[in-house]
């Protein structure tokens, strides 16, 4: 894994999400969605909640494999900037949480769920449970970012589904590296550990925001399809070596689609 590449790939957004203006906030709200908007506030705080994490153990994990491991040498300070441009993204939910008159959280049931998971079940389990909310987002903004009833909620979604591209393809490098030096039966065991392990967090995410997805008109079979494709992706890309993310890496400015 080269890691130095993911530092000048963050570096180059941490700069971006400083310079962005959000100047839209004050535009007004459509008319006739307010079930909707309601809805759809309550779902987005929760997503604002589990973006807004310190990252302590991650980093913690990170610094210990970067200085045990020459293979991820840099990989702590990636994941330092990883974890910053996460709670940019925390940053503008709070601003699409406010401009949908919701309530910012503390505490919630599934995000403690998984950041127990995530404490609990060690730390490279710690990055398998981070990357499977990638994954789940990836989904959840480019649905939003086609079908959310406001204008301003879409364009800032698709910003963020942007950045979750990159997300995903900095860890395509990192469990590709870690699967190389694996036997090939324990590959595949983590191959279907994890597809088993997604759909349970997947099952999840709908029941909780279901509701809020269901009125921006979202079904089911839309979610499970986008976030399915994802993780199919993820999966592929570490079978092919992770050559459709190079461009991403090398900030070759790709336009990602919704």
């Amino acid at each position: 894994m080269n890691a130095y590449e993911w530092i000048q790939y963050y570096e180059k957004h941490q700069h971006r999400h400083a310079t962005e203006s959000y100047d839209w906030w004050a535009a007004p709200l459509p008319d006739g969605k307010l079930s909707a908007i309601q809805a759809l506030a309550g779902s987005l705080a929760i997503f604002q909640l589990g973006e807004s994490g310190g990252g302590t153990r991650l980093r913690r994990y990170a610094e210990a494999l970067s200085a045990e491991d020459v293979a991820f040498a840099g990989y702590g300070r990636a994941v330092e900037l990883f974890i910053r441009e996460e709670n940019a993204h925390a940053d503008l939910l709070k601003e699409m949480v406010r401009r949908l008159g919701g309530n910012l959280l503390e505490k919630q049931w599934s995000n403690s769920i998984f950041r127990f998971v995530r404490s609990t079940l060690g730390l490279e389990f710690n990055v398998q449970v981070l990357l499977s909310a990638e994954l789940i987002a990836r989904g959840y903004y480019g649905l939003l970012a086609r079908h959310a009833p406001d204008p301003v909620i879409r364009e800032s979604c698709l910003r963020i589904t942007r950045d979750e591209v990159g997300h995903i393809a900095f860890h395509v490098d990192f469990f590709r590296d870690r699967l190389s030096v694996w036997s090939a039966w324990r590959a595949a065991l983590w191959r279907a550990q994890f597809q088993f392990l997604f759909y349970c967090a997947r099952l999840v995410v709908w029941w909780d925001h279901g509701r809020a997805l269901r009125g921006c008109g979202i079904s089911r079979q839309m979610f499970q399809e986008k976030t399915g494709r994802a993780c199919r992706s993820f999966l592929g890309s570490l079978n092919s070596g992770g050559a459709k993310w190079r461009g991403i890496k090398a900030g070759s400015g790709t336009r990602v689609q919704a």
